[in-house]
């Protein structure tokens, strides 16, 4: 009620000064007091070991680790990444259980099947790799490495330290890469691979103004569609004004077309180009639109609702088009199927929150709700009248 009590002015003596753990978002104390140290606490194998080479095993119970990106690959398996420690995933759809995890290193942001190959964006420092699920998996290093699998291309570095998307260019010479930049800055670039040669070039920073590219869409053997966001880099000023869209040539490395038709606050979350060359975007939080890419022109539009927003995380999945061309979206707590004239069908409700997407495959919708795993069956197609 405002008023104040005095406590007294006797506190006890101070202790002696003991070690903080500090400096680093890894804290933890490693001397023990007769000298020994900690030089192992690995809590994904459930292992400890000190410096007299005694280790100790252990077991405990937990909620399990989020889960980062999921991919449907042609073998009838799902793959992608966890965090927290970061680890990958194999789950067996058939078989209904994970059948292989390991070390991932990086938070696989983005994870984009082509073919066999499932190709991932690696927070931080924008690792770029591509992953030949036929063959078997080695811990990717910190460092660029051609004869490794998953190859490292290289790392994207202040340029795109947080990925969002990859896109893959038709005729198959190039591969492209959006995010945020490195902590503290605002205004990001892209990260092109020459899949020729698999030599990393870049867009630099400030090709987009304080602006960073959040989403991508293939339209040519050289070109892209490119949707901004005002997000910067980590603990950085979020650029001011409207995020635009940009057509860029990767070849020629300059941006071609520029326009902001649309008032955002935020971003384009995510692009999905339609059978008819229109490009669904799902924008801010709240917004399915058509983008016509010839023009950057915005042709209709269509308010989430009462199913607002969509489910969001950093590398996002969240609209997917199933084998016979419908195309769904994935909202905080609902399953939608996004129709051509942009109606919206619920056809699933997840008493879990949906925070990362997801993929079609087997039948099912597949999603994450913090660590689980979930689907749902994909639903018949609608009869028109």
């Amino acid at each position: 009620n405002g008023q104040a009590e005095a406590v007294g002015d006797e506190f006890p003596a101070p202790g002696p000064a003991k070690h903080r753990a500090a400096g680093s978002q890894f804290l933890i104390h490693r001397d023990f007091p007769d000298g020994r140290k900690l030089t192992e606490f690995d809590l994904a194998e459930g292992k400890l070991t000190v410096s007299d080479s005694k280790t100790i095993r252990f077991t405990y119970l937990s909620a399990g680790l989020h889960l980062c990106a999921i991919a449907a690959l042609p073998d009838g398996t799902l793959r992608g990444g966890a965090m927290h420690p970061m680890r990958y995933f194999i789950f067996d759809i058939a078989q209904n259980r994970v059948t292989g995890s390991g070390d991932a290193v990086y938070q696989w942001n983005v994870a984009e099947p082509e073919g066999e190959t499932l190709w991932i964006g690696g927070y931080g420092h924008g690792a770029l790799l591509a992953w030949d699920t036929a063959k078997p998996y080695t811990p990717p290093l910190r460092k660029a490495r051609l004869d490794a699998n998953p190859v490292h291309f290289g790392l994207g570095g202040t340029t795109v330290h947080r990925p969002s998307s990859i896109a893959h260019l038709p005729g198959g010479r190039y591969a492209v890469m959006a995010g945020t930049p490195g902590y503290h800055l605002t205004g990001g670039g892209l990260i092109v691979l020459d899949r020729t040669n698999s030599k990393l070039t870049s867009l630099p920073r400030g090709t987009f103004g304080d602006f960073s590219v959040q989403s991508l869409q293939a339209l040519s053997p050289t070109t892209v569609l490119c949707g901004g966001t005002v997000n910067p880099g980590t603990s950085g000023r979020p650029a001011a004004g409207t995020p635009p869209l940009w057509v860029v040539d990767v070849e020629e490395q300059r941006v071609l077309r520029q326009a902001a038709p649309l008032p955002l606050k935020r971003h384009y979350f995510e692009f999905l180009q339609r059978a008819d060359g229109l490009v669904l975007a799902a924008a801010d939080d709240n917004l399915l639109c058509l983008i016509d890419p010839a023009d950057l022109r915005v042709t209709a539009q269509k308010p989430l609702g009462e199913f607002t927003p969509f489910a969001w995380h950093q590398g996002p999945r969240i609209l997917l088009a199933a084998p016979d061309g419908r195309i769904f979206c994935l909202t905080r707590n609902t399953v939608l199927e996004v129709l051509p004239d942009l109606t919206l069908r619920p056809v699933a409700h997840s008493k879990r929150p949906i925070t990362a997407g997801g993929a079609i495959a087997g039948g099912r919708i597949w999603f994450g709700s913090t660590s689980r795993l979930l689907s749902c069956p994909l639903p018949p197609a609608v009869t028109p009248f």
